[in-house]
């Protein structure tokens, strides 16, 4: 008879809110010279969220949240967390969002386009940590009522790439995210019980090509293939001592309804927080 998993963990992936870029024209160069905030829809899909029913479905207790440090992400993950004051809920696993520092997306030919015109701002997919950092706090000041804080103090920790100066994409992050980061008790991702869930924030082709390309099972109803804006995919990862671990993506969340999207969007049609953008030029304080 074998021996049980070593540790467990219940990680959430979810693909970030609907983004600036993600509805700019391909043409549109603005798609990839900045870091895109959600538009109102996607800052009305992401409050929507149901994990809360989830996490009454599968027995989940708790959860910590995380994300990577791109400013799509982290919005999307702070909004997130916000759908359990309002169900009920309490994130105790943490006291804030952490940035995780091995999930990020593909850079593409435009960010590689973008950076070779101005080497130190950011693009849609890269971007230096102190904007990161500085986007984290502004967000902190607007997110509604109920919604966990990102933590933003610790940008240095996040990269050592480049001199620890820029958050980009690297092919082996995902192997690192399973050998380092999940493992890694300092970045708060909560092990060995089947009532903590982590939920994280990522991308699309990061999702797509690893979480979903490398899985050793999926479970039958669980698209494989290019993850929508704020698809959910849950995602057990055991660990045996000194051997990589078994993943397994045993259940999906859809995207939030139109229904469910309206309704969040009638409560708060007073936040300020919530109105659409058009590539606010970073840094900056108002979304308006």
């Amino acid at each position: 008879m074998s021996a049980g998993p070593d540790k467990t963990y219940h990680v959430l992936w979810i693909r970030h809110c609907e983004s600036e870029s993600n509805v700019a024209s391909v043409t549109d160069f603005q798609r990839y010279n900045r870091q895109p905030y959600c538009t109102s829809r996607g800052v009305y899909q992401s409050a929507a969220f149901a994990i809360p029913d989830l996490m009454a479905e599968r027995g989940f207790e708790y959860a910590g949240f995380f994300s990577s440090p791109l400013i799509r992400a982290m919005e999307t993950a702070a909004l997130i967390s916000g759908s359990f004051a309002r169900a009920g809920w309490r994130a105790d696993a943490g006291e804030y969002v952490q940035r995780l520092p091995t999930v990020a997306e593909f850079t593409s030919a435009g960010d590689t386009f973008a950076r070779a015109l101005n080497p130190r701002s950011g693009t849609a997919n890269t971007l230096p940590i102190p904007e990161s950092d500085a986007a984290a706090r502004a967000l902190n000041e607007s997110l509604p009522e109920g919604a966990l804080k990102i933590r933003a103090d610790d940008g240095d920790a996040i990269t050592s790439e480049n001199g620890g100066e820029r958050f980009f994409y690297t092919p082996d992050m995902y192997d690192r995210f399973i050998k380092e980061t999940l493992p890694d008790r300092a970045w708060g991702l909560i092990p060995e019980s089947s009532a903590a869930l982590n939920v994280i924030v990522a991308h699309g082709h990061y999702i797509n090509s690893h979480v979903l390309g490398e899985a050793d099972s999926i479970a039958p109803g669980v698209p494989r293939k290019h993850p929508l804006n704020l698809a959910g995919y849950l995602t057990e990862y055991s660990y045996r001592r000194g051997n990589k671990p078994h993943v397994q993506v045993t259940g999906y969340i859809a995207p939030p309804g139109a229904d469910a999207v309206a309704e969040i969007a009638r409560d708060n049609e007073h936040v300020e927080f919530a109105e659409a953008t058009t590539f606010v030029p970073y840094p900056g304080g108002s979304r308006r």
